[in-house]
C-alpha cells in the first residue's frame, strides 16, 4: 500500500540519515514516508532509528504528524479506519511493538488498512491468522485494494497534513 500511496502523491526517492524515504509536498507541507524493515512484531525497534534521526531534523515549531499505515482484520477490504492517537494497539503485534519499544508511544494517528477475516479454520488454531495475514490478495481484492482502498487512503493523508 505504502508504494502505491506514495506513486499516486509524486513522492520521490530520498535518504534520511542512512535511511530510505520517500518524500513529497501536499499543501506546502514536507511529507516523509518510510517503512519499516523486518518483522511486523518487532517494528518498534525498527522504528526507533529512523524516528530519532527524523525528529531531530524536524522543525520544532512545526506539529508533526506520525500516520502508521497498517493491516486490519476487523475492517472489511477496500474499507478504511482512521484512528485518532492514544489509542490501544487492539491486538495488533506491530502497534504493540511500536507503542512499547518506540518514542512515538500512542502518539501517532493509525490508519487501519482492511483486510477482513476471510480465512478458513479456527483462529486459535496456531498459524491460521498469521498465514492469512501473510499471503496474497485474490485478483479481486487486489483490484478493490488498488482503485477503492488507494483513493481513501491518499483523501485520509491529505486530511492530516
Amino acid at each position: 500500500m505504502l508504494k502505491l500511496v506514495c506513486t499516486r502523491l509524486g513522492a520521490q526517492p530520498n535518504r534520511t540519515g542512512s535511511f530510505n524515504t520517500h518524500e513529497t509536498e501536499i499543501d506546502d507541507t514536507r511529507v516523509t514516508f518510510y517503512r519499516v524493515p523486518g518483522y511486523m512484531n518487532e517494528s518498534g525497534k525498527s522504528l526507533n532509528p529512523f524516528y530519532k534521526i527524523w525528529k531531530s531534523r524536524t522543525k520544532k515549531e512545526i506539529e508533526d504528524t506520525v500516520i502508521i499505515l497498517h493491516d486490519e482484520l476487523d475492517v472489511d477490504v477496500g474499507k478504511i479506519k482512521v484512528r485518532s492517537p492514544g489509542r490501544s494497539h487492539r491486538g495488533h503485534n506491530g502497534l504493540r511493538s511500536i507503542q512499547a519499544s518506540s518514542p512515538i508511544g500512542k502518539d501517532y494517528v493509525s490508519f487501519q488498512i482492511g483486510i477482513g477475516r476471510n480465512y478458513s479454520g479456527d483462529r486459535q488454531t496456531p498459524g491460521v491468522v498469521a498465514n492469512y495475514v501473510l499471503s496474497k490478495f485474490t485478483p479481486k481484492e487486489r483490484l478493490t485494494i488498488e482503485s477503492e482502498t488507494l483513493d481513501k487512503v491518499v483523501d485520509a493523508i491529505k486530511t492530516y497534513v
